[in-house]
């Protein structure tokens, strides 16, 4: 009995509303719905933006991290390069001082034993991708060779060319570890 005169308290009510505070009232409802809108889209927008900004924050921080593994791989490869340098080093010492061990022996038994063990070691160095950097008769190069010593030749053609290898120059890896040292010749006319 009680939802029966609340649903005629509401009709009565909205018979003894004017026309116009009906229309007053749609108006109302009218603005604040166009305002609601108004703020949804707003809102829509604000939202928008926000997601292209986290999306670009993402990609930001994606590409940053993977510079940042890129850039560890190639510090752990610089750092194993040096130290595999090091010790490689020390090795091409023994082979330089194997090959003038050879070149002073006068025993020919023990000159040709140590002629195959200083191959076995140039079989090694080829193995672990160490090369010997050929020097003689070539133009000099800064970068490959340190010159000792110039040497004053009459041909023009041998004019600053490796005249004498005295260490050989040897690359790990298509990089230069170990200069060679040499003579070069300084054309002068006589």
């Amino acid at each position: 009995m009680h939802e029966d005169n609340t649903e005629n308290f509401d009709k009565d009510s909205l018979n003894s509303v004017s026309t116009e505070d009906k229309e007053e009232l749609t108006n109302d409802n009218l603005e604040t719905s166009q305002e609601t809108d108004k703020n949804l889209s707003e809102n829509k927008d604000d939202c928008q933006e926000r997601i292209e900004y986290l999306e670009n924050q993402l990609k930001l921080s994606v590409a940053d991290f993977s510079n940042y593994k890129k850039r560890v791989i190639r510090e752990q490869e610089n750092i194993s390069f040096q130290e595999n340098s090091k010790i490689i080093l020390e090795f091409l010492s023994f082979k330089e001082t194997l090959q003038k061990a050879i070149s002073h022996e006068q025993n020919e038994s023990s000159k040709k034993n140590l002629e195959e063990l200083n191959n076995n070691f140039d079989n090694i160095l080829s193995r672990l991708n160490i090369k010997k950097i050929e020097l003689e008769g070539k133009d000099f190069d800064y970068n490959l060779s340190e010159c000792i010593q110039t040497l004053k030749v009459t041909d023009k053609n041998k004019n600053n060319k490796v005249i004498e290898v005295l260490e050989n120059g040897y690359t790990f890896k298509e990089k230069l570890i170990k200069p060679g040292k040499v003579i070069i010749g300084q054309f002068m006319e006589e």
